[in-house]
């Protein structure tokens, strides 16, 4: 190539670069008008045409190049290109693809992983990813590996460690801290996670973004002045340059922070702004109707009222599907039951379930539709249990419902609730016909499409109804069997040193303003008396100060609370050998603790309440013989705690009693709740067949 040619091509190339596409073009094309036939030329005026948005005149020229000559390199890239940027993901694939069998470089590669990315073919993406690195460490491999570990395949440490490779060959990205400070703060890495963060602030100064995770971070670890600080700075940034692109988002996570201080109303109206700035902003709503069951008065109007307008939320965004005419018909031999979670792992949902599917499935095929990305030893023997398995994680609402209603599942139910990774918007364009809520979310769903909630008749009383959207089911005996605990601690009955020890594993947001003060008259009025309580990350200096702080202004000594974070579920269970009564708080009883506190022999002092998640506590202690350890008021509860303190022996002898008379009783034995639960099924599918 002689150096007028070259001279041409670089003029061409430079008044591309500068966006002087007609320059750019003249030069090409007087080059064309002696060499007409040259690839190369004609390829950059391909690319001319692709910068200047003329896809048409691009493409014309790639396919010819194409048809003459399929093994060229730029002509299939630029191909791979032009379908990107005009969205036709699966094109620009193909073209990339057959680049690639050509020659490969880490900007192809990284096209490709992204492609892969786009279309939620995530192992192959992680696969191209990963042979860019292989090629040459480089920036954009390491960071979009790491958003994969962290947001789709919850590998948080190999998350962990591609922010950090990526920041250490190019430590100026702001988001990219950003990314590290959110994998940090999933392992609990606190002092990391707000390094991070801080860093990506310091890089970009408007980053509303990189303010908003720090402001929740601070929030999750109860700092709530930094945290409030921070979102309310995040709100201000997405307001002044961002046009309000995360305003909703934002507002959401204030109100998790206020629902954190136990300023319920003030969550509520955030909750609500929220939604009234994004309509379909479904997680805000879930977020709400969580934060309604904290509440001592159970607003029942105003919450019907604010399930319609999600309910109407839900019509307007999946009109498709919702008015869709879809003719669902029982099968009329085995039942085809499936189960929608997104805690099928070591979680109360899946201890409940884990031993009770293999009693079930006798009779019923089951699936089940995942939204996790947990692929645990106790999640595979789930998984076991099951005809079928479906991963719907990072599927969108549209694709989940497609999935379900392919299966032609009978009976399908849900156990999220409002809780996170629900799917309820799926529920609501139904997709089976008969739905019921059960295990996952102890208050109704608000849902028109939900067929049923299952409960027993102490959680739903008769006259209860008026809090539920769905029809009630009221199992015989108790609304949830807890599979028995395997490999749990011996059972030690401690001798009695003239002391008290109270305790409760709850998560700490549960402990309001009531449960202190109750939990405060409880500890002074017995002289040795302590309080143990548990809860992962419950020990943070901060959280510990303020849990401190709200007992002492109840002139309770420090020094009778005790507050420890234990991860591993054994010693936990062994801790209760330290308790001689658990506390249930309220209004928001404990589930989970208080099945595996009756499995160690350790009673539940609980109060009956109004609404579901309020009686959860008494349906258990009704089921192993402890009525007397339900309070009718504050004052009863209190009572109830000094008496027992006072009558150590009666105590001791209602605990041996309790750890033998339990593992036999309803709330652990899973052969006959499944007997009571495939009669529930046969009764709705009767009721269907009638209505």
């Amino acid at each position: 190539m002689n150096d007028y040619i070259q001279g041409k091509i670089n003029i061409a190339l430079l008044n591309l670069k500068e966006k002087n596409f007609n320059k750019a073009k003249k030069s090409i094309k007087e080059l064309l008008f002696e060499y007409p036939n040259n690839f190369d030329f004609l390829n950059i005026l391909g690319v001319i045409y692709l910068e200047q948005n003329e896809f048409y005149k691009a493409e014309k020229i790639f396919l010819n190049i194409k048809k003459k000559t399929s093994k060229n390199y730029n002509v299939n890239y630029n191909l791979g290109l032009l379908n990107e940027r005009l969205l036709n993901l699966n094109d620009s694939l193909k073209f990339y693809l057959a680049a690639y069998s050509i020659k490969k470089n880490i900007n192809l590669l990284n096209k490709i992983g992204s492609l892969y990315f786009k279309t939620k073919k995530h192992s192959l993406s992680i696969k191209f990813f990963s042979e860019s690195i292989n090629l040459e460490k480089n920036f954009d491999a390491y960071n979009n590996l790491g958003v994969i570990f962290l947001n789709y395949t919850s590998e948080f440490n190999l998350a962990i460690n591609c922010f950090l490779s990526a920041v250490v060959i190019n430590p100026h990205k702001d988001f990219c801290y950003k990314n590290l400070g959110n994998a940090y703060m999933k392992v609990n890495q606190f002092s990391n996670a707000e390094f991070a963060l801080k860093k990506s602030i310091s890089l970009n100064k408007r980053y509303s973004e990189a303010y908003w995770d720090l402001g929740v971070l601070y929030g999750t670890f109860h700092r709530f002045s930094e945290a409030k600080k921070n979102l309310f700075k995040a709100l201000y940034l997405d307001r002044k340059f961002f046009n309000k692109k995360n305003r909703s988002q934002i507002l959401r996570s204030l109100g998790t922070v206020y629902v954190g201080k136990y300023d319920y109303y003030t969550a509520i109206k955030l909750l609500k702004k929220s939604i009234k700035n994004k309509p379909d902003y479904f997680d805000a709503y879930s977020t709400l109707f969580f934060t309604y069951n904290y509440l001592q008065d159970y607003p029942t109007s105003e919450l019907h009222k604010n399930f319609d307008i999600y309910s109407k939320s839900i019509k307007n965004k999946y009109k498709k599907f919702y008015k869709e005419k879809v003719f669902f018909t029982l099968n009329k031999k085995k039942i085809k039951v499936g189960f929608v979670s997104g805690d099928f792992f070591e979680h109360p949902v899946g201890f409940t379930v884990k031993d009770f599917l293999p009693e079930l499935k006798k009779n019923v095929d089951l699936f089940a539709y995942s939204n996790s990305y947990s692929n645990s030893k106790f999640t595979k023997e789930l998984n076991n249990h099951f005809t079928k398995w479906h991963n719907i994680c990072a599927k969108s609402i549209e694709e989940i419902i497609q999935i379900i209603r392919n299966d032609k599942i009978d009976i399908l139910f849900d156990l999220s609730g409002h809780t996170s990774l629900n799917t309820l918007p799926a529920f609501e364009c139904r997709m089976a016909p008969i739905q019921v809520a059960w295990a996952g979310y102890l208050a109704t769903t608000g849902i028109k499409n939900m067929d049923y909630i299952v409960a027993d008749k102490i959680t739903i009383p008769d006259d209860n109804k008026e809090f539920f959207t769905e029809k009630i089911y009221q199992l015989p005996n108790i609304w949830s069997c807890y599979s028995p605990i395997k490999f749990s601690p011996n059972i030690n009955y401690k001798p009695h040193n003239n002391s008290i020890t109270f305790g409760s594993f709850n998560n700490f947001l549960k402990y309001n303003h009531s449960v202190i003060e109750v939990w405060s008259q409880i500890l002074n009025s017995i002289t040795n008396s302590k309080l143990i309580l548990i809860y992962s990350k419950i020990d943070s200096a901060f959280i510990k100060k303020k849990i401190i702080e709200d007992f002492s202004k109840f002139k309770v000594n420090e020094k009778k609370i005790i507050i420890k974070s234990l991860q591993e579920r054994y010693d936990v269970l062994n801790f209760y050998n330290e308790i001689d009564i658990a506390l249930d708080p309220f209004p928001y009883s404990g589930c989970a603790t208080s099945f595996e506190a009756s499995w160690m022999g350790c009673p539940i002092l609980t109060k009956r309440g109004k609404t579901f998640l309020s009686r959860t506590g008494e349906s258990i202690n009704s089921n192993v013989g402890l009525k007397d350890f339900i309070a009718e008021s504050d004052e009863d509860y209190i009572k109830k705690a000094i008496y027992y303190s006072n009558n150590y022996k009666d105590l001791q002898e209602i605990k041996k009693k309790l750890s033998i008379y339990c593992r036999n009783s309803n709330i652990f034995n899973t052969k006959p709740f499944a007997e009571d639960f495939y009669k529930m099924l046969l009764d709705m599918r009767q009721n269907h067949y009638l209505n």
